[in-house]
């Protein structure tokens, strides 16, 4: 992962990551305003793959940039995390023991735990962000938990998400001859452009703010 150290290389690498997959969105739209016949279902389908692409990788990227720029900024000038991202360096602690013994006997949970006060990890595990190939609202929810970021303004969007983009995406990519209307397409172009734009500003604002830095 690249070393995002200031909020204005953080910044600037999720704009531009959000830049060039809104321009291929843009283009593969004016490929379908162009074609006819069955090339138009055959770009519809293919559109349906590429928003859902754009989709997941686009929050995986930018969940992924911000865990980077805080253990930057860790790294280089140890500020005090919030107690949520404590919390995930705890858990780090207990994850890297495995599931047993502590799984099991109380006194090897408190032997982590002695191990986590006399020398706590203080950098945040890079692959904890999964999107399991399917990014549905649940696992959306599991994500915006892990970066600490409300699910509140994706809430009016799960049947979108789940439905409209996942649920036509999925038959398609597994081989399916889905049948995409040109409404259908056009609702998931102009819908994923709004996830990705409440995604990055949700992102956005965690940085300028430093909102992972505790009191």
């Amino acid at each position: 992962m690249t070393k995002f150290v200031t909020a204005e290389q953080c910044l600037a690498a999720i704009q531009g990551d959000s830049a060039w997959r809104k321009k291929e969105i843009s283009f593969l739209k004016n490929r379908v305003a162009r074609s006819e016949g069955a090339s138009k279902d055959m770009m519809m389908r293919a559109g349906i793959l590429m928003l859902y692409a754009h989709w997941e990788g686009f929050v995986r990227f930018g969940a992924e940039t911000y865990i980077a720029h805080i253990n930057e900024r860790v790294s280089r000038f140890n500020p005090p995390l919030t107690e949520h991202y404590s919390r995930l360096l705890m858990w780090r602690c207990v994850q890297k023991k495995g599931q047993y013994p502590h799984e099991k006997y109380p006194h090897a949970f408190l032997d982590i735990m002695t191990d986590w006060k006399s020398n706590p990890e203080k950098l945040l595990p890079e692959n904890m962000i999964d999107t399991q190939h399917n990014l549905n609202s649940e696992e959306l929810g599991k994500i915006l938990r892990i970066i600490d970021v409300p699910f509140a303004d994706f809430e009016s969007k799960t049947n979108l998400i789940d439905e409209k983009l996942v649920g036509r995406r999925n038959p398609i990519a597994h081989g399916k001859k889905k049948v995409i209307s040109l409404q259908d397409y056009h609702e998931a172009d102009r819908e994923v452009r709004l996830l990705l734009d409440i995604f990055q500003r949700k992102i956005e604002d965690c940085i300028q703010s430093s909102h992972f830095v505790g009191s």
